[in-house]
């Protein structure tokens, strides 16, 4: 927990990074979608999207890198 806050309070990305596929929850309440642009919503995805919609990301990441 103490890396994750570091590292969140260190962050110095000032541009956005080209070419990157930003997969992000519609439920997310740590992240919430209020300041983003450009990314893929998961619809009812929250910010343990990664284990609870394991099968959804798993069959639309091969077919968004194809596509990129």
């Amino acid at each position: 927990m103490s890396w994750s806050i570091k590292e969140l309070i260190e962050w110095k990305q000032s541009k956005p990074i080209d070419n990157i596929i930003h997969i992000h929850g519609s439920k997310d309440l740590i992240f919430p979608t209020n300041f983003l642009n450009d990314y893929i919503e998961l619809p009812r995805g929250d910010h343990a999207m990664i284990l609870k919609r394991a099968e959804w990301i798993s069959k639309k990441i091969p077919k968004l890198i194809e596509g990129n």
